[in-house]
């Protein structure tokens, strides 16, 4: 990220719905959506099997549907996501300290409360290199985004099970 600002979304989970919901609800928030997203850990929404990453059903249409494109990062390679570490860490530490108590909606509460916190954190700070506020450098990154697909997206999945007679 040429800017260096921090979003933080609370969700229920890691699973790929709630993946696809917190990635959703940030592109709405920032108005756009990112043209590559570097993933790690990302066992919600798919599975490295040898050297070949294979992403759930449902993580591929939500990517085809917003047009951007996903990567991973390698496993024990800590050098490829030492920034993002750092940035999860100061968040959490002046953020989510003590732990917050939630007393609504999830999705209210990051619309209102979690993401204008989290994206404001610091934005006044200048860039530890590039000599102008997050803020302001931000404002490029935005020209970059792709547009926001007007059709939304509903993350959900369908699973078709048989029952036995006692409906197990």
């Amino acid at each position: 990220p040429y800017s260096n600002r921090k979003i933080m979304v609370a969700m229920p989970g890691e699973n790929c719905e709630c993946v696809c919901l917190a990635l959703q609800t940030i592109f709405l928030f920032i108005g756009g959506v990112p043209n590559r997203i570097v993933f790690d850990n990302a066992t919600g929404i798919g599975r490295r099997v040898c050297d070949v990453m294979q992403t759930a059903p449902g993580f591929t249409r939500f990517r085809l549907h917003y047009g951007f494109s996903a990567s991973f990062t390698n496993p024990r390679s800590g050098w490829e996501k030492g920034s993002v570490e750092n940035a999860v860490g100061t968040l959490r530490r002046n953020l989510l300290v003590p732990p917050l108590m939630i007393d609504c909606d999830l999705m209210e509460f990051n619309r209102n409360v979690m993401m204008p916190r989290s994206f404001g954190f610091r934005e006044d700070e200048e860039h530890y290199r590039k000599g102008e506020t997050m803020k302001d450098l931000f404002e490029d990154d935005r020209k970059a985004l792709l547009p926001l697909n007007p059709k939304e997206f509903t993350p959900n999945s369908i699973v078709s099970m048989k029952t036995n007679n006692c409906g197990e």
